[in-house]
C-alpha cells in the first residue's frame, strides 16, 4: 500500500475520511478477519492500524465496517455502525477506540460457541458429496452468526467456504474465493472434481474394465494347442501340437479317404510338406509299375566287381 496516500511527509494527518481504495489497503494490512479471534485482539490489531495512520473516529468506524463481515457489519449500533447526532462530519459523533471495542465485543458475543466450533472443524473432503456439503455449511454457517437472512451469495461466506475446500489445488481454490455467487462456486468446484476424478485409482480400474470389456474376442486358433478363442502368449495349455502349422488348408483331425483305385488310403495335406509327400508318392508308385531291368541301375564304375 502507498503510504503516501494516507500520510504526507509530517505522518500527522488527522484523516476524516477515507477513499475506496484506501479502505481496501488498510483491509489488506489488517488481513482476513479472523471470526475465531477473540475481541480483544482484533479490537487492537483495529487501532494499532488507526494509531499508526492517525485515523480520526469517523475513518477508524468505516474502516472497522469495511474490515467485519457484512453479517456482522449489519448488528453494529451507533455511534460505531451510525453516527449519533445529525451530522456524520462531526468526529464527536462517531465512537472512540473504547465504543468500538464495546461494539465488537457485543456483536461477536453473539455467536453460539457449538456452531463456532463446529464451524471452524467444518472441511469438505475427497469424496463428499458437494451439495449437501455447500448447504449444510450455509445454515451452519447462519445459525453461527445468527443472520437467518444472509444471502447465500455473500462474499465473505464464500471466502469462508472456499477455505474449507482443502484438497483442491491453489488455482481453482482462488477462483473459488472470487466467485461472485453461490451457484458460480458450486459450478467450478464441480467442474474440478469430474476434471480430476479420472485420476483416482479406482475409477481408473473402472476405465479399464469397461475398455477391455469393449474389445471384439480373438475368433481364430491358437498356434499352441489348436483351440479357438485365445492366441498363442494367452495359452495356458502345456500340451503343443507339433503338426500344426497356420496354412493348413484341412482339418487335422480329417481321416484318409480310401483311393476308389487301388484301395489305399490318400494322405491328408494337414502340413506345409503335404504336396511334396504327395509327389514322393507318385514317384514310388511310377517306379513299382517299371520293369525289372529299369529298377537296377547299370554299373557305371569299372573297378567295382561284378
Amino acid at each position: 500500500m502507498r503510504e503516501n496516500s494516507l500520510l504526507n511527509s509530517s505522518n500527522q494527518v488527522h484523516c476524516t475520511t477515507l477513499t475506496i481504495q484506501e479502505e481496501t489497503n488498510l483491509c489488506q494490512i489488517l488481513g482476513k478477519f479472523d471470526t475465531s479471534a477473540s475481541a480483544i485482539s482484533l479490537s487492537n490489531r483495529l487501532e494499532a492500524v488507526v494509531t499508526r495512520y492517525n485515523l480520526g473516529n469517523r475513518a477508524a468506524c468505516a474502516l472497522l465496517r469495511v474490515w467485519l463481515p457484512s453479517q456482522l457489519c449489519g448488528k453494529l449500533q451507533p455511534p460505531v455502525g451510525y453516527h449519533k447526532g445529525l451530522s456524520a462530519d462531526l468526529e464527536c459523533n462517531w465512537g472512540n477506540a473504547s465504543d468500538r471495542m464495546e461494539e465488537l465485543k457485543r456483536v461477536m458475543g453473539g455467536r453460539d460457541p457449538r456452531g463456532a466450533n463446529a464451524l471452524e472443524n467444518a472441511k469438505l473432503n475427497r469424496g463428499d458429496y458437494l451439495i449437501i456439503f455447500c448447504s449444510e455449511y450455509l445454515t451452519l454457517y447462519r445459525s453461527t452468526y445468527n443472520c437467518p437472512d444472509m444471502s447465500p451469495d455473500d462474499n465473505s461466506f464464500l471466502y469462508s467456504m472456499a477455505n474449507k475446500c482443502t484438497f483442491v489445488d491453489y488455482p481453482t481454490k482462488v477462483a473459488l474465493r472470487n466467485a461472485n455467487s453461490y451457484q458460480a462456486f458450486v459450478n467450478i468446484l464441480k467442474d474440478w472434481i469430474q476434471d480430476t476424478s479420472h485420476d483416482t485409482k479406482p475409477q481408473k480400474r473402472i476405465s479399464e474394465i469397461v475398455q477391455n470389456e469393449g474389445k471384439a474376442r480373438f475368433i481364430g486358433k491358437c498356434y499352441r494347442c489348436g483351440y479357438t478363442g485365445h492366441t498363442m502368449k494367452e495359452c495356458k495349455s502345456s500340451k503343443r501340437i507339433i503338426n500344426y502349422r497356420p496354412f493348413s488348408n484341412r482339418k487335422q483331425n480329417q481321416k484318409p479317404e480310401p483311393n476308389a483305385s487301388n484301395g489305399e488310403h490318400s494322405l491328408p495335406e494337414v502340413t506345409l510338406y503335404g504336396p511334396l509327400l504327395e509327389e514322393l508318392r507318385k514317384i514310388g508308385k511310377a517306379m513299382a509299375e517299371k520293369p525289372e531291368e529299369l529298377k537296377t541301375p547299370p554299373p557305371t564304375n569299372p573297378y567295382v566287381k561284378q
